[in-house]
């Protein structure tokens, strides 16, 4: 699938939806997630956009890289005005 693909497909989405590699880096977002997290999250590290402690995130990370269910958390992320907002959060490896 080509990234033009990949981002169609997760514009798609109304959910807000990060792709993330192995160590938490965003590799993709869709409108929704830029929308809360800004235009720039391509290429952060996740825990750099959460105003959860950054040992939450890599260890929800962590629990979601060991399996191919879905894992239901909480994560507190910043917006592009710096806020913070939780929201319910779904991760599993893809």
């Amino acid at each position: 699938m080509s990234s033009v693909d990949l981002d169609g497909f997760l514009d798609f989405l109304q959910e807000p939806t990060f792709i993330l590699t192995g160590s938490g880096e965003v590799v993709a977002a869709n409108h929704a997630a830029r929308r809360i997290a800004g235009s720039d999250a391509v290429g952060r590290p996740l825990a750099e956009l959460a105003a959860s402690p950054a040992e939450e995130v890599r260890a929800y990370l962590l629990r979601c890289s060991g399996s191919a269910q879905p894992l239901i958390g909480v994560l507190a992320l910043r917006d592009a005005h710096g806020d913070a907002q939780r929201y319910r959060v779904y991760g599993a490896r893809l």
